[in-house]
């Protein structure tokens, strides 16, 4: 539950002190908890804060993790986030899509990265 509420609270005023809460969440046992933390992160990894390499560094860790879902998790949280991704990100993202073993990442990566295009249409919500 305390991700979920760190993932809300950078998505409704994203701060800076919030990587303080999502860190640590982020490195929790429970893939779930990991993923809501990742959520928090992708908001606060696109501020111009002095942490913000920290948020950064800790998304690329999760999306190298093993396996599926970790990665997975990630990715969707990283699509629901507003704005473009960083640097750093995109290029792991870009990886991913080519080179991860599991089908189902490989497909959510590149529906990531097409949405980030300038061209590419928006989801309207209720759709």
């Amino acid at each position: 539950e305390a991700a979920v509420t760190v993932a809300v609270l950078a998505s409704t005023a994203p701060r800076g002190a919030l990587l303080a809460l999502a860190l640590p969440l982020a490195r929790d046992n429970d893939v779930e908890v990991r993923a809501n933390a990742a959520r928090a992160l992708a908001l606060l990894a696109r501020q111009d804060e002095p942490l913000t390499i920290v948020a950064r560094r800790r998304l690329s860790e999760l999306l190298a993790e093993d396996g599926l879902l970790a990665p997975l998790q990630v990715l969707r949280a990283l699509s629901d986030a507003p704005g473009g991704l960083p640097d750093v990100v995109r290029r792991q993202v870009d990886e991913l899509a080519d080179q991860h073993p599991a089908r189902s990442v490989r497909a959510e990566a590149g529906r990531l990265l097409l949405s980030q295009e300038p061209w590419a249409p928006r989801a309207v919500e209720g759709s």
